[in-house]
């Protein structure tokens, strides 16, 4: 199992058991700055991977939403891209 598909599903897992609590959110917090660290490095898959998971938990999260169009517009799916701009 890949380490980005491990990291996956120890979120969900979190997420799962402490739904109202904090954890939720620093869960997106730690996913958040993964992503924005895969992004420095270039990693604009890695990145989106990361990224499209905090927009999933916290739609609200425009500064993750604008990192994740600018990955995925690097790319090359423009399409996705435009969907995230507009959502």
């Amino acid at each position: 199992m890949n380490k980005r598909c491990f990291l996956f599903l120890v979120s969900l897992a979190v997420i799962a058991l402490f739904p109202s609590t904090g954890v939720a959110q620093d869960a997106s917090a730690l996913l958040f700055q993964q992503g924005m660290n895969l992004y420095a490095q270039k990693d604009y898959a890695g990145a989106v991977d990361y990224l499209g998971q905090v927009v999933e938990m916290v739609p609200a999260n425009q500064q993750a939403r604008y990192y994740l169009v600018y990955s995925l517009v690097a790319i090359n799916k423009k399409t996705a891209a435009l969907k995230q701009a507009t959502a």
